[in-house]
């Protein structure tokens, strides 16, 4: 499967996802009383921290740090403005979905704060995962091997956290949770696919994996 193919079938999925979430009912209420029975308050703050480290202001950060390591150390403004169109897209693609699928959020046994937009998908997963995959691609030209290890797992455990952060807080199901890991992955494709020049008709599809210029 190519690819393009690859997006089309999952965001297929995604959508699927939307409309017949009811019939996930059942995982979604076995993996509630899953977290219901393991939950432990000493990890409640870091629970909290993990859904405002992902929210707006978080994501904010984190975007720019990238966006501007990559344009102002290594003048690849083309690289560095992936991550900010990435997640730009990607929460319009929530909101939408949100209000679409009108899908209700758990009770609110444990949150800290009262949401009140749609449940599906979680759009902190959906940031979180996205991130964890791109920002180590995006870098991977300019880091050594070993640095870009170190993020990637720094960046996919606090990803995996946050997942975990959003069923311990009651603020989504386990099929949001899906729905979120799907859309990164469609997003992280199309991502792939742009910077190896597959929207582009100059530009050699090999583009994305060759390594970067050596600065003078």
């Amino acid at each position: 499967m190519t690819q393009g193919a690859a997006v089309v079938a999952l965001f297929g999925i995604y959508l699927m996802l939307g409309v017949f979430y009811v019939r996930l009912d059942g995982l979604n209420g076995w993996v509630r009383s899953l977290v219901r029975r393991i939950r432990s308050r000493r990890l409640r703050t870091a629970m909290i921290f993990t859904h405002r480290y992902y929210d707006i202001g978080g994501a904010f950060v984190q975007i720019s740090l990238v966006t501007l390591l990559l344009g102002l150390l290594w003048d690849d403004w083309r690289r560095g403005l992936v991550l900010p169109a990435a997640l730009f897209g990607q929460t319009f693609i929530v909101h939408m979905t949100k209000t679409m699928s009108g899908r209700a959020r758990p009770p609110h046994e444990t949150a800290h704060v009262l949401m009140r937009s749609g449940s599906y998908p979680s759009g902190h997963t959906a940031a979180s995962t996205t991130i964890a995959l791109l920002v180590p691609t995006l870098l991977s030209p300019y880091l050594p091997a070993a640095a870009i290890a170190a993020i990637a797992a720094y960046l996919w455990f606090m990803a995996l956290a946050t997942a975990f952060g959003r069923l311990y807080l009651d603020m989504h199901w386990m099929s949001d949770l899906l729905g979120g890991w799907i859309l990164s992955m469609v997003i992280f494709l199309l991502a792939v696919l742009w910077l190896s020049g597959a929207f582009q008709g100059d530009l050699s599809p090999a583009a994305a994996v060759l390594p970067a210029p050596s600065l003078p």
